[in-house]
């Protein structure tokens, strides 16, 4: 018997010290006869069509392998609707727009794992498809819109302002849920599906572009006729009930911005993203026991 853990997700997925590792660490722990293995796709910044883009692209490999579809377990954390993602083969599309010019870097499709099972050495992060060998893709957040964020891209900038749409977003959000449910329902492969914060598919009250990020009030586009069709298909039973973020403000006693040992920094005050403390207690007290109460792992 074999688990091949496949997981997805922006920075709340993407390091050691965040829920995939406490996840899989768990399962060698309770399965020392299992041969585990951890896939984890998730990048800093990147949105939900990547995401799902990732998930379905490492678990194609896996089959293609020969590996059975019994022995995949995929785990998605959602982002937020309103990040976004350009690609280009010709990497001069996206200097000229945004500023890109940094040198294309070389794809890492390979991962690199103790043979023994430890975990101190972590996987090494799956590059594509922020790079592959024909292009690249450019990532921009709202932030990336504000002229006094360290993040800002005039060509961010020019697309929050008079191109994004957020309903649409929201719509395009449900469709990455949905490519990715049915890609791994026709395949019979076990999956669950949270997210990162309970505004991953809502979107800020305030003018779309300049300065979206500082404001608190969301708002959704529940009967939105681009948006209600697309979220009844979604299969909601395999989500959890809470998001990461909520559940660690509501249910953990641990602070915020205390020296993470893992990550080796301290974030700011205000920050928002877990501890590797914080993603430690939520993994162990919270998703595993959702999982086998599932029947998931």
């Amino acid at each position: 018997m074999a688990i091949n853990l496949v997981t997805s997700g922006c920075s709340f997925t993407a390091y050691d010290g965040c829920w995939p590792y406490w996840l899989v660490r768990k399962l060698i722990h309770d399965n020392p006869e299992t041969d585990i293995s951890l896939i984890n796709t998730g990048y800093g910044g990147q949105g939900n069509e990547i995401i799902s883009r990732k998930a379905i692209y490492s678990v194609n490999k896996l089959l293609k392998k020969g590996i059975k579809s019994k022995d995949i377990l995929v785990g998605i954390m959602w982002s937020g609707a309103d990040r976004n993602s350009f690609y280009s083969d010709e990497k001069t599309v996206l200097q000229r727009w945004f500023g890109v010019d940094n040198p294309l870097d070389i794809t890492n499709d390979d991962y690199e794992r103790d043979p023994g099972g430890n975990l101190n050495i972590p996987p090494v992060p799956l590059q594509w498809p922020t790079n592959d060998r024909y292009g690249r893709y450019y990532l921009i957040t709202p932030g990336s819109a504000d002229p006094d964020n360290f993040l800002h891209s005039p060509g961010a900038e020019n697309w929050y302002k008079n191109f994004h749409n957020s309903s649409i977003a929201v719509a395009q959000t449900y469709e990455n849920v949905l490519r990715t449910q049915w890609y791994l329902e026709k395949h019979n492969i076990k999956y669950f599906m949270q997210t990162y914060t309970p505004w991953w598919d809502k979107m800020p009250d305030a003018v779309e572009g300049i300065n979206t990020l500082k404001t608190f009030r969301r708002v959704t586009y529940d009967g939105h006729p681009q948006v209600e069709y697309l979220k009844e298909m979604i299969d909601w039973n395999k989500f959890t009930d809470t998001s990461c973020y909520q559940w660690i403000k509501d249910n953990s006693d641990l602070e915020w911005n205390v020296y993470d040992p893992i990550r080796d920094l301290t974030r700011p005050p205000g920050d928002g993203h877990p501890t590797s403390q914080q993603q430690e207690q939520y993994t162990l007290d919270y998703l595993y026991p959702i999982l086998k109460d599932k029947g998931i792992v």
